[in-house]
């Protein structure tokens, strides 16, 4: 966001709520401005600026950079697929390498490109199933060797002690990326404070 777009926010807050900052100076308010410009620098204005209507429509005092966050975390996860769709996708892609390591020895000549064996093919073709996975996916299998593995047990084992894993591997990783957010917040308030 841009300093133009958070003083319209700063309008906003001003507009909807009648008792908020009426005696603040002028240099307290270019504080203010240049404190939520830190916070939401990096974030699209259309995206902060959705996730304050949304805090807008329950908040009856001023809204803080702290409501606009939780909404901004809310559609973070309402956008991100939930644990069982990406558990899907990895055991989808884990048999589709699985089924295509058997080739990965073969010497003869590729059909779709001339250039490469079959065996190379394949092994290009495991690691274009790997990057197109979700990147939580990615940092849980860690590589196409270990999804391989995985597309070796049984689908009943894999239910019963592959997913619980993955489902609390997607939990921590969520409250990392959160906890990540929360130190990037305090270190910006800590930079505000020393300047």
């Amino acid at each position: 966001m841009t300093i133009d777009e958070i003083d319209y926010l700063i309008a906003l807050n001003r507009t909807n709520f009648d008792n908020w900052n009426k005696n603040i100076t002028d240099e307290q308010l270019e504080v203010l401005t240049q404190t939520w410009h830190k916070l939401f620098q990096g974030y699209p204005c259309e995206e902060v600026l959705s996730a304050y209507m949304r805090a807008l429509t329950y908040c009856e005092f001023a809204i803080k950079p702290a409501n606009i966050f939780l909404e901004l975390r809310k559609l973070r996860t309402v956008n991100q697929p939930s644990a069982e769709e990406m558990w899907r996708q990895l055991n989808n892609a884990a048999d589709y390498c699985f089924e295509m390591s058997y080739r990965f020895s073969f010497t003869a000549q590729s059909a779709s490109n001339p250039e490469l064996t079959q065996g190379q093919q394949a092994r290009i073709n495991c690691e274009d199933k790997f990057k197109a996975l979700p990147k939580q996916c990615q940092r849980y299998i860690g590589s196409v060797g270990r999804l391989i593995d995985l597309g070796r047990f049984e689908e009943q084992e894999r239910e019963q002690y592959q997913f619980p894993r993955f489902r609390r591997f997607i939990e921590m990783d969520n409250e990392r990326e959160e906890t990540l957010d929360n130190m990037a917040i305090g270190g910006t308030s800590q930079n505000m404070l020393e300047a």
